[in-house]
Formats: C-alpha cells, sequence, structure tokens
C-alpha cells in the first residue's frame, strides 16, 4: 500500500520468497487513526474477496479467510463538523494479523465502521478532507511500526519504524504520542 508508512520487507528471487513464506514467522503491528470511538480490543474474522486487478486474465473471485486482531490505545475527539455531529471521534488503534490479504486492515476497519482516516478507497471523502485541513496532512494514517521476523536457525529480528512527521504531529495533538510510545515499547 503506496499509502502506508512504516516498516517493510523485500524478498527479490522467487526462490527467497518461496523459502520465507515457507519458513519465517512474521508479525506485524500496525497503528491507524480511525473515525469513531472503537471497541476497546477484539477480532475482525471477515472473509474478503481479492479486488479487482485489470492486469489479471483470470480473477480470483471466492472470499478468503481474513482475520485481524485490534487493540484500541486512545479515544478522542476534534472539533471538525460531520453531518449533525459538531465534533468528529477519533481512535487510536493497534492491529496485528493472522492473514494478509490486499487492502485487509483498511477494509476491515471501514467493515466495523470505523475507517482509516485518509483512507481515499474505503473511507470518507468529506471527513478526509476536513482532517486534512484540520490537522495539516496530505496523507492516509496508517503505519506499520514494528516487524518482528524469525527464521529457523536465526537470531529473531525486531524491525521498529519511526513515524513519520504528519502522523506524529497528529498524535501529539490528539494527546495520543505517550499511548503510542507505550504500547509500542510493550511490545518490543
Amino acid at each position: 500500500d503506496r499509502g502506508t508508512s512504516g516498516a517493510i520487507i523485500f524478498v527479490f528471487s522467487p526462490e527467497d520468497v518461496a523459502f520465507f513464506n515457507a519458513n519465517a514467522s512474521i508479525e506485524k503491528f500496525y497503528f491507524v487513526v480511525a473515525r469513531g470511538f472503537a471497541p476497546q480490543e477484539g477480532t475482525i474474522d471477515h472473509a474478503l474477496r481479492p479486488p479487482v486487478d485489470p492486469y489479471l486474465r483470470t480473477q480470483k473471485t471466492e472470499p478468503q479467510a481474513a482475520v485481524s486482531h485490534f487493540k484500541t490505545i486512545a479515544f478522542g475527539e476534534v472539533p471538525v463538523p460531520l453531518g449533525k455531529y459538531d465534533k468528529t471521534r477519533l481512535s487510536l488503534i493497534r492491529l496485528w494479523l493472522e492473514t494478509g490479504r490486499q487492502h485487509q486492515i483498511r477494509r476491515h476497519l471501514k467493515w466495523l465502521a470505523h475507517p482509516v482516516i485518509g483512507d481515499a478507497t474505503y473511507g470518507k471523502g468529506n471527513l478526509n478532507r476536513a482532517l486534512y485541513e484540520y490537522f495539516g496532512i496530505s496523507r492516509m494514517l496508517l503505519h506499520c511500526a514494528l516487524l518482528k521476523i524469525q527464521l529457523p536457525g536465526a537470531a529473531s529480528l525486531a524491525v521498529q519504524a519511526p513515524l513519520d512527521d504528519e502522523f506524529k504531529n497528529v498524535l501529539d495533538r490528539m494527546g495520543w504520542l505517550e499511548n503510542y510510545k507505550a504500547d509500542i515499547d510493550a511490545l518490543s
């Protein structure tokens, strides 16, 4: 996802991809700012259909199992009107995945009615524009903060990616930066 910041794994050859997929144990921890007051924690077990890819001759159409776990780290409101409400509720959510479907986090949070702020595909355009202006941002608020990788016979590796300035500014303005730091430190 181009709009996602943070840690990423690159594997360059088909043989290495096959080895990595068969042997690596990977944990990915994402943080998002989402609309509304999300539940405190939970598991989203909701199958997803693969998005249509115009470059593929044969499209997969059957829903695929998709499981995401989440914990809400902080809640808050901003004075941005939306519909009949004079304020917009927001949540800082940590997610970790059992499966890796395309746009899984974004699609699961939309399914929960808590879309990722700044998500042009699955979010709410008018809210995104209003919050872009309020926070002075221009990106989706989805960040892969931590990757933990374990390969057989090797020491585990943890890669922590710092927040970019825009995401950090939003957390700071919401008073959530300490919540984020405490949560990521507990994971490391």
